[in-house]
């Protein structure tokens, strides 16, 4: 079941391979779902959007870190896309479950702390990388 109060934005075509190699060298299984970024998370069961989505925009992000964020091994990013997106869809009418936004990829949420270990050195030079979004769409969450 849908639930228009989730959204988020895919990493467009042809980035992934990369990604998806270096996590494979690391040992950490990958999700079944492609590396998603999370625009909005309402915790209400919407039924309708509260907002027009756009499938085709392109949103900019800048990879900073490697961290574990909650239950996730994520890519935290800098975004002023991101971050006007988020800020749209919450004059919108949405309610984000989190005090502030944080622009983050998650990666996997299947590894240990040595994945995590390893996954950053794989990872050191991605500081600065940028990474490309779009199909916008709710989710499933």
């Amino acid at each position: 079941m849908s639930n228009a109060g989730y959204v988020d934005v895919m990493l467009c075509d042809g980035q992934s391979e990369e990604i998806v190699a270096a996590l494979l060298l690391c040992g950490i299984t990958l999700p079944k779902y492609n590396p998603h970024c999370t625009l909005m998370y309402d915790k209400r069961e919407l039924e309708e959007p509260l907002a027009e989505l756009d499938s085709t925009k392109v949103f900019t992000a800048h990879v900073t870190a490697m961290e574990v964020l909650g239950s996730g091994l994520v890519f935290h990013m800098v975004s002023n896309s991101l971050m006007e997106e988020h800020k749209r869809l919450k004059e919108c009418g949405y309610v984000h479950a989190f005090p502030s936004y944080l622009p983050h990829m998650s990666v996997s949420y299947n590894f240990d702390e040595y994945d995590v270990i390893t996954a950053r050195k794989v990872f050191a030079n991605w500081g600065g990388r940028q990474l490309f979004f779009s199909n916008q769409s709710f989710g499933t969450k």
